[in-house]
């Protein structure tokens, strides 16, 4: 049961890779992927086919979404609900009372409330767009609120670092996904625990 799991993983994983270089002629992608794709195959130490199909899709839309903002600077629409659908395999109803619904709630909101903020107080209209609270919210759901703060405070930590290390200004506008996409899977290898209890 887990290799029909993680053959179905292989399968969006090579199908989203197929549908950015439609969508980029001109990508870096075909290294980036050959570099990435092995590290799938670490997903067969779980024996679960459906954390291997959960974990396997995440981290695709991860990727893609992330790929996708790194060159657009925008994130498609379709992939929120594919992310809270995601978020919906093998879940109990106390993982989704105590963990989902609040990660979602609480970051979503904290996500929305400070792009506000910040659109206030910095006069800019790109700051945090609606993508990026859609995004957070998403993945608040899939990882729970434990991992889901986690993962939003290493993708705010490495988007600081990015943008030091590029000596940006303050108006200058970046892609923010694959930060907050990033952190996301850091989160998840680091507290899969308490992802899939």
């Amino acid at each position: 049961m887990a290799a029909l799991g993680f053959a179905g993983v292989l399968g969006c994983w090579f199908y989203m890779g197929s549908v950015l270089k439609r969508q980029f002629e001109k990508a870096f992608l075909s290294t980036t992927f050959i570099v990435v794709t092995p590290l799938l195959f670490l997903l067969l130490v779980i024996d679960d086919p459906v954390i291997i199909l959960r974990t396997g899709l995440f981290l695709c839309l991860m990727f893609y979404v992330g790929y996708f903002d790194f060159k657009t600077k925008t994130i498609p629409r379709f992939v929120h609900p594919l992310i809270l659908l995601v978020g919906c395999l093998g879940i109990n109803g106390e993982w989704l009372m105590k963990q989902a619904i609040p990660g979602a709630v609480t970051l979503g909101s904290l996500m929305a409330v400070s792009g506000w903020l910040i659109k206030k107080t910095t006069k800019q209209d790109q700051a945090i767009g609606l993508g990026d609270v859609k995004l957070v919210t998403a993945c608040g759901f899939y990882l729970g609120w434990d991992a889901g703060v986690t993962g939003l405070m290493i993708g705010l930590l490495l988007s600081m670092l990015w943008s030091r290390a590029r000596h940006l200004k303050r108006n200058e506008v970046f892609a923010f996904a694959p930060f907050l996409c990033s952190g996301f899977m850091i989160a998840l290898m680091l507290l899969e625990r308490m992802v899939y209890q």
